[in-house]
């Protein structure tokens, strides 16, 4: 009689493992067409013959990523499982203005989707483990490259400044000039941007010059100079770290040639050059992680002073540092003195600029309706709550949402993306009369209608965490980023006229198109990099790559964009310029993952400064 051969168990193992990975491949394809923009009409995902390649992308992903196991696995799943989520609930939020968060289907999908997007972050960190292999060495010294980069990127945003001149002229310009003539100058806007666009405008340009328009000009020539030598800065830091030149090249292209980024130097709004200071800071951070106990004055001066700027040009830029200050002290054990010295200054010096300076010496003023915009988030809420379910909200309820948001008749149809509808008529003095009672009823309310208090603060912060929202948002009236000049009556602004050479008329009607119909949206892979929400996932999955390598003094590169985009969930809509900074502090992220063996930090950190450091 033959002898029967039993299965090798790890054969039999491997055959599960094998099963387990292609069911979760096949639900992965099922919650897919969940997150498909056109909710798979025409069956163009699930009876497509695309959905073959995407169950065998799905099967090897999942495979290769799942037999890991530790603090890679767990980092991956938890992140897997929010970037799926945002991936439904933005896809749902976009098409009908609601989560759908309370319908079982949903999160079905939402754990479908897991998997695959955990297994894509798992490769990805074991990807970047072999970051050994992207080290380089440079010929030039990391302070010659700063300059050539420098002079390079704001060369080639000069077409787009010459096309456009005298720049855009646009977002808040006209109000702070208008405001600045008045002697009204409000806190609404960072009163040293006002006070330097109106000097620039009108005591340079006007006064000086002759021409406001050649005024703004040179406004524009500083802020360019400002942000691409910002850029150069972060790109001398990674120089300075050795890392891979095919890298730091593609960076160097993306700063001097993205559309984006001089379009951006051109703009006439504080986001810019707040995000530039926000840039610098973000070097010294780096610098002061990197050298750690060997970390000196001159790094904590620079990090004083930029992040100080920060201050000045974003009105939350203070109460982000507060934040994130004590938290270096906690994380930098070795270097608590000075960096418990450089936020006792930077804070004293910012109380004293802000309180005494601001008002008697710049004439500052704090208006009533600068506080509406603390209740953007709460007023669209309750109206959410209002609209949908009056007919079940209690007598006082109502009485009170419509004496507390005197807008409350309009139905906010197509508007839901941004709260001025409600803010701008909303009844400050009643809340500050009684804060408790308006605390109370907001909770009250939130708790009988929790769906609603979701769904609308998700519509209204989509754009800053669902990668999809690369463009205006539909219920939004605020442009995406602007180019055509700011209009208006002569007699009560001031008003700028563009003119364009002819022979740059072309060019000046390529960025009119790129900006307000964005063509980026047919380019596959490329559309992400204009994508307001896809800075956040890069700055969490180094978040997750710094817990997964203990590297937890790193999560300070991190902490200024993070708490800053925490501010930003409150704000009453979502516009590019304010994740600007975000955006460029991601290049920091990447290039810290990508090169970070003890060699190369070593290597850094005792590098000779003033012979130029790597070469």
């Amino acid at each position: 009689m033959d002898k029967i051969t039993l299965k090798n168990p790890d054969s039999r193992q491997s055959t599960v493992y094998s099963v387990i990975c292609a069911v979760l491949s096949f639900c992965a394809c099922l919650a897919i067409v969940s997150m498909l923009k056109d909710n798979n009409d025409l069956y163009s995902f699930s009876n497509s013959i695309i959905a073959l390649p995407a169950f065998v992308g799905c099967y090897f992903s999942i495979s290769r990523a799942f037999k890991e196991r530790g603090r890679v696995l767990v980092v991956s799943i938890i992140l897997g499982f929010m970037l799926s989520a945002s991936q439904i609930f933005g896809k749902n939020l976009l098409r009908t203005d609601c989560t759908d968060c309370q319908n079982i289907k949903v999160w079905l999908a939402i754990l479908g989707l897991t998997p695959l997007f955990a297994s894509l972050l798992v490769n990805l960190y074991l990807f970047i483990d072999k970051k050994k292999i992207l080290n380089s060495t440079y010929k030039l010294s990391h302070n010659k490259l700063f300059l050539i980069s420098w002079l390079i990127i704001f060369a080639a945003w000069l077409p787009a400044l010459f096309a456009s001149y005298p720049g855009v002229y646009a977002y808040d310009c006209i109000f702070e000039v208008r405001f600045a003539l008045r002697d009204e100058v409000t806190m609404h806007h960072p009163i040293v941007h006002t006070l330097m666009v109106k000097w620039f405008v009108v005591d340079l340009g006007e006064k000086m010059l002759g021409s406001r328009e050649l005024g703004f000009f040179w406004y524009c020539i500083v802020q360019m100079l400002a942000l691409s030598g910002s850029m150069a800065f972060a790109l001398r830091y990674l120089i300075k770290r050795k890392t891979n030149k095919v890298f730091c090249f593609v960076v160097f292209l993306i700063f001097a040639f993205l559309p984006v980024n001089p379009l951006m130097g051109i703009a006439g709004t504080k986001d810019i050059l707040f995000s530039a200071f926000g840039l610098f800071s973000g070097v010294f951070f780096c610098e002061i992680v990197d050298r750690a106990e060997k970390a000196d004055w001159k790094q904590y001066l620079g990090l004083g002073i930029f992040i100080f700027l920060t201050m000045l040009f974003r009105n939350q830029g203070f109460y982000v540092f507060l934040v994130v200050m004590p938290v270096s002290i906690l994380l930098l054990k070795k270097r608590r003195l000075i960096t418990t010295i450089t936020t006792i200054i930077v804070t004293v010096v910012y109380l004293i600029f802000s309180g005494p300076f601001t008002a008697n010496v710049l004439h500052g003023v704090s208006p009533d309706y600068l506080k509406k915009e603390y209740f953007s988030v709460p007023c669209m809420q309750m109206m959410r709550a209002y609209h949908d379910e009056k007919r079940v909200m209690t007598p006082e309820q109502v009485e009170y949402v419509e004496s507390l948001i005197l807008s409350y008749e309009d139905d906010g149809a197509g508007r839901l993306g941004i709260a001025d509808i409600y803010k701008n008529w909303f009844n400050v003095g009643l809340c500050f009369e009684d804060p408790m009672r308006f605390v109370t009823m907001w909770f009250d309310i939130g708790m009988d209608h929790t769906v609603d208090y979701i769904d609308a603060w998700g519509r209204l912060t989509i754009g800053l965490w669902y990668s999809d929202m690369n463009y205006r948002d539909p219920e939004a009236f605020h442009p995406y980023w602007e180019y055509i000049m700011s209009t208006g009556d002569t007699q009560e602004y001031v008003i700028l006229e563009r003119t364009t050479p002819q022979s740059l008329q072309g060019l000046s009607d390529w960025y009119d198109n790129f900006t307000y119909q964005d063509p980026y949206q047919n380019i596959p892979v490329v559309s992400m990099l204009f994508s307001s929400g896809i800075y956040f996932w890069v700055m969490m999955i180094y978040v997750g790559w710094c817990i997964n390598k203990k590297k937890y003094n790193y999560l300070l590169v991190a902490a200024f964009p993070f708490v800053y985009w925490l501010t930003t969930l409150l704000g009453p809509v979502v516009v590019f310029r304010y994740v600007y900074l975000l955006a460029l502090d991601d290049v920091l992220m990447l290039g810290i993952m990508f090169n970070s063996s003890d060699e190369t930090a070593t290597t850094y950190a005792v590098a000779d400064e003033s012979a130029g450091g790597s070469k």
